[in-house]
């Protein structure tokens, strides 16, 4: 339990690092990452976001330069790309995404669905992913 609490303390560390870091730069990426005991939501401004079960998490793993394929619902923007999402890696999977981005945070549930994202940059893609695989090991132990 207390293995639990210290990885969702780094998480939110880092998230708080994060805010901070945009907050004095002056701008956001639109695209926020919310943690608790039992879900995992990631959200485009208030137009979209998905939530998945922490507990119903099978893997979660950092991959480049997916083919996105075609957008079923939501948006294929300039700087924004979210929605129901379907390629022939996935089928069909939730998207919340920077377009200029190629680093992706991939989880795929116990149904088979996948949620696909990242956040500001790729280095901080990684460290989320990273930092997610720890939490859900921390659960496990």
């Amino acid at each position: 339990m207390l293995a639990d609490k210290k990885n969702l303390i780094f998480v939110i560390a880092i998230f708080v690092g994060v805010t901070i870091f945009f907050i004095v730069r002056g701008g956001s990426t639109g695209i926020s990452f919310d943690l608790s005991d039992e879900t995992m939501t990631m959200s485009y401004s208030d137009k979209y976001s998905f939530s998945v079960s922490v507990k119903d998490i099978e893997s979660i793993s950092l991959t480049e330069d997916i083919d996105l394929g075609e957008c079923l619902t939501g948006e294929a923007g300039k700087k924004y790309s979210y929605g129901t999402w379907e390629n022939t890696q996935y089928g069909q999977y939730q998207l919340c995404s920077l377009t200029k981005l190629t680093t992706y945070v991939v989880i795929e549930d116990n149904a088979g669905t996948y949620y696909v994202f990242n956040t500001e940059n790729a280095d901080t893609t990684t460290e989320l992913c990273d930092a997610l695989n720890r939490y859900r090991d921390g659960l496990s132990e």
